[in-house]
């Protein structure tokens, strides 16, 4: 395993490759992803002009007698499972935001119960629709909303609005296609890997879009689209720099990176040698303090066996010893 890791930190040394190199971009891409989750989850609580289509009506609704009610089987109606609104028993901004939130979400079946739910509020609901249409919509879809809840929508609506079901149904469609395109023109090599490991990589290049295929479903639409966009950037980025690295000549590359190899493998050749002398003298000091305390727990030793016959009685095994002792003593002397 060591020589298999030496071998390979000398082959990027070789041609110029950092490991981690591929982690910089997730780890920017990451922090976005989730902001642009949330955001086209709830484009409201982030962008205020959109906050201020809704404002009138807002207000219209609140002076309603008995809206929570109202609003209340409106939003049961409406069949919105991704929020927990509150429009009763709390301060008049959370009740306001609730409210924003559920208009948000209604699809078109929700904006007619509301309009019979507040008969005299028609036009005002009628307005804040149409621009809120300008707003939330790409062509036909509404990108806060998961193509799921899209195609439920149109198959349960009157019409059966089937341009919105194949729409929403290319997104996650377009998601896989797209993040396969991406692993047809990524360069892999298969060179030097054994049948396990092959295998394992083909099946993971199969894996990945499924995933992208599912969550697309489950997801806003909005971000469906992004990955889509990132997808095509990458697949034409990555068109471009084949034809690049077709031109390169290997050798070049290898030359250029000599130097640097040398520098890294001396780097590493001293951090080497000096974790080995760190390990060294660790031992060498543990060996000595070993050493150390054996010899304080002799002399503790004999200094106690030495207490133990200084009182010794007379006529036991003991004093005899203690004669012994003596004796040999006077003979050294």
């Amino acid at each position: 395993m060591q020589a298999q890791q030496n071998e390979t930190t000398a082959l990027y040394d070789k041609y110029g490759i950092s490991p981690t190199g591929s982690c910089i971009y997730m780890l920017i891409q990451m922090p976005i992803l989730f902001a642009l989750y949330r955001v086209f989850y709830n484009v409201p609580a982030y962008i205020s002009s959109v906050k201020n289509i809704f404002t009138e009506l807002v207000n219209g609704i609140v002076a309603t007698d008995g809206f929570a009610k109202t609003m209340q089987a409106v939003f049961d109606e409406s069949g919105i499972k991704t929020l927990k609104p509150t429009f009763s028993g709390a301060e008049a901004s959370v009740i306001s935001d609730s409210i924003i939130d559920v208009l948000y979400k209604l699809p078109q079946s929700g904006w007619d119960a509301l309009s019979s739910s507040f008969s005299g509020l028609t036009d005002l609901i009628n307005n804040t629709h149409a621009a809120l249409d300008k707003v939330n919509y790409l062509f036909v879809l509404n990108i806060s909303e998961t193509p799921v809840n899209l195609i439920k929508s149109a198959w349960t609506s009157d019409s059966k609005n089937f341009g919105i079901i194949i729409c929403a149904l290319l997104i996650p469609v377009v998601s896989y296609l797209s993040q396969m395109l991406n692993i047809k023109l990524t360069p892999t090599s298969t060179e030097g890997q054994s049948e396990q490991m092959a295998q394992q990589m083909k099946t993971m290049n199969l894996m990945m879009p499924l995933m992208s295929l599912f969550i697309a479903f489950t997801v806003p639409v909005g971000l469906g689209i992004y990955w889509i966009a990132g997808a095509i950037v990458r697949s034409i980025q990555m068109v471009f720099l084949n034809k690049h690295f077709e031109k390169i000549d290997l050798e070049s590359i290898i030359e250029k990176n000599k130097e640097k190899a040398a520098a890294k493998a001396e780097k590493r050749g001293i951090r080497q040698a000096q974790i080995y002398e760190a390990a060294r003298m660790n031992t060498k000091t543990s060996t000595m303090a070993e050493k150390a305390n054996i010899l304080k727990e002799d002399a503790d030793a004999l200094k106690k066996a030495d207490e133990f016959r200084a009182k010794a009685s007379n006529g036991s095994l003991a004093s005899k010893a203690n004669l012994v002792k003596e004796f040999n003593e006077m003979n050294n002397k």
